[in-house]
């Protein structure tokens, strides 16, 4: 419903709701309270997280906000490339034999390894959780001592998505530490190529113009 506010109309529900977890009736939409926004999607979260009473397993694109008065990121931890809630999470925030299950048996990655299929900027970015979330199931093994299946994951991402820079870093990191810095510039040299050739194709996307001139600083060639 329309309202004046601030000299300005705006729109905004009829009825408050109860925002339970802060112990006030408002309405929803952003609304200021102690000192910061709190948005909309974050009581929407809240509500939800109060009504399942832990009763059913939830999972989000993303963790929760930090101002959560449910000390929702005590209980979310990553599984793959989604987010989990329950109240028994793991010691380090990851489930990574489910997660290595996921990538390696159930996920679908057609398309990302053809440089010919057109991505814009946005899709590029939306892809990228797929990349970091691998990075960070890889760490988790490394963490374990299982150096075997780190280096597993980040050939695995690097092939299924060979556009995703970071991947490649980290399996230079390990190359450099073997001792074997002759692989790990011909990684950089393949990488250059074929960000070449996607800038080349899409000069527009950022993503493309950043990785290459990373890329090329690895590379030394700083010029």
């Amino acid at each position: 419903y329309p309202i004046e506010f601030q000299g300005q109309v705006i729109q905004r529900p009829q009825k408050p709701f109860p925002d339970r977890p802060r112990k006030r009736m408002t309405y929803l939409v952003p609304m200021q309270h102690e000192g910061r926004v709190v948005k909309l999607q974050d009581m929407i979260v809240d509500e939800i997280i109060i009504e399942n009473r832990w009763q059913k397993p939830i999972y989000g694109t993303a963790e929760p906000y930090d101002e959560s008065p449910l000390n929702l990121n005590n209980y979310t931890f990553s599984n793959g490339v989604v987010y989990r809630v329950d109240k028994n999470k793991p010691e380090f925030g990851i489930d990574s034999e489910n997660a290595y299950r996921l990538y390696k048996e159930v996920y679908q990655f057609d398309g990302l390894d053809n440089p010919h299929i057109y991505r814009d900027e946005n899709a590029t970015g939306v892809f990228l959780s797929l990349g970091f979330n691998a990075l960070r199931l890889a760490g988790d093994f490394q963490r374990q001592g299982d150096t075997i299946r780190a280096r597993e994951v980040l050939e695995f991402i690097s092939e299924k998505y060979p556009e995703f820079l970071q991947a490649k870093e980290a399996l230079a990191g390990i190359y450099y530490r073997l001792g074997d810095s002759a692989r790990a510039v011909a990684l950089y040299e393949s990488m250059e190529q074929y960000l070449t050739m996607l800038h080349d194709k899409n000069p527009g996307n950022q993503f493309y113009l950043q990785d290459l001139g990373m890329t090329k600083y690895h590379l030394g060639k700083t010029d």
